[in-house]
């Protein structure tokens, strides 16, 4: 079962979807447990470590955001029309044609 990740700012719980944002450029303290397995047969020693809580101290500055609402990842890759290599080719062809159509002129 998922259990969302204990992220609190100012002793309020933040939400999963605000998770990254809260923690983007934060201080935090995080309380968690580590667990000591020996496996006798093998000889082997093993560790497993679980987050309990994570507060925010002091909060990273706010992230000033755009108008455009950013793709859902689900509704499948993006479609990439050009590369920038070709954009930039596209720009300096624009250029040079339009260098080549000012000397004609003269």
């Amino acid at each position: 079962m998922a259990c969302p990740l204990r992220v609190y700012r100012d002793n309020v719980f933040v939400e999963p979807g605000n998770v990254n944002e809260a923690l983007t450029d934060a201080m935090v303290e995080v309380y968690f447990t580590i667990r000591h397995f020996y496996m006798r047969e093998k000889k082997f020693d093993t560790f497993q470590a679980d987050i309990q809580q994570i507060k925010i101290v002091k909060p990273g500055a706010s992230i000033t955001t755009s108008g455009f609402k950013p793709r859902n990842a689900r509704d499948g890759p993006l479609e990439i029309i050009k590369t920038a290599g070709t954009i930039g080719k596209d720009k300096e062809e624009r250029r040079s044609n339009k260098r080549a159509r000012t000397d004609g002129d003269k």
